[in-house]
């Protein structure tokens, strides 16, 4: 789907893509100490551009414009399926050590009002994922306190904490609100119960190596360092140092510190286009007229 913004010679008829890279959940523009982008446009602004654009398609439409062909057909909306996947940046470095019961609290609220902004404006059938274990993830399994820092898999704790108690209020706020919101089906795709699925099944993915880094620098379990990251280079004790990519990129789940490579992003697609990892059970060939 073409992203909302190129909008000139763009056709829209199948979908709009409203992402924002790096966005968060809350309203803020920043995160870490306030001086690194947490991406240009978080949830709330990507809702209104939304609604900005669904307004701007009907209008079209009941002026029967030329151009309407290129947008999403009145009947189209109600019965499209709108995909939410936000809240992994509002969870930074200074957050993973300590199970902050306020920031989860604000980053589901905000999910919770896009949900309930996008039903007003007409959508019924909404897919939320869930949080991915960012405790196994390379950057984070770097990082140790001692030996009761571990999960059984291997993956960092305190971190694992964070994320676990985060999706649980996301499937308890679902719930809620598919028992309030008449005619509505909000479903949570879990990306979480993916990753530890290929982690602790790493061969039916044909994956070999799950916690280590494609790309990155240092070698060793993670092959990660926090001061030479994914094409980075640098220069230590008067050596230039820089991050290599691994040769065999198909074995690994991770690319760098914190993102899937295509090989894994291939199998989480086709874990959503067949409905594996829904709750509740939602298989989107049912909606679609596409074949898949």
């Amino acid at each position: 789907m073409s992203p909302y913004l190129r909008d000139v010679g763009t056709g829209f008829r199948n979908g709009v893509n409203f992402a924002s890279s790096g966005s968060t959940a809350r309203n803020s523009s920043f995160i870490f100490d306030g001086s690194s982008s947490g991406g240009l446009f978080s949830l709330s602004i990507q809702v209104d551009q939304f609604r900005v654009f669904h307004k701007q398609a009907l209008k079209m439409y009941q002026l029967k414009k030329d151009t309407a062909g290129r947008l999403p057909a009145p009947e189209d909306f109600p019965r499209g399926v709108y995909i939410i996947e936000t809240g992994n940046n509002d969870y930074n470095w200074l957050h993973l050590d300590q199970n902050d019961e306020a920031l989860i609290s604000s980053v589901l609220e905000h999910i919770e009002h896009a949900i309930q902004t996008l039903y007003l404006d007409g959508a019924r059938t909404i897919v939320v994922f869930d949080i991915f274990p960012r405790g196994c993830y390379p950057d984070q399994m770097s990082r140790t306190n001692g030996p009761d820092d571990r999960t059984e898999d291997g993956c960092y704790l305190p971190a694992m904490k964070v994320i676990e108690t985060h999706n649980a209020g996301l499937r308890e706020m679902v719930g809620r609100l598919n028992d309030q919101l008449p005619g509505a089906n909000v479903i949570v795709f879990s990306l979480f119960d993916m990753f530890m699925s290929a982690i602790r099944n790493p061969l039916k993915f044909g994956l070999k190596y799950t916690h280590k880094s494609c790309c990155g620098y240092g070698g060793g379990e993670y092959n990660f360092d926090l001061y030479i990251k994914c094409s980075e280079e640098r220069i230590i004790d008067g050596e230039l140092r820089k991050a290599n990519v691994c040769e065999n990129r198909s074995e690994y789940m991770m690319w760098d510190a914190i993102h899937p490579t295509d090989a894994f992003t291939f199998h989480i697609a086709q874990a959503f286009l067949h409905g594996r990892h829904m709750e509740p059970p939602f298989f989107i060939k049912e909606m679609c007229w596409l074949q898949l």
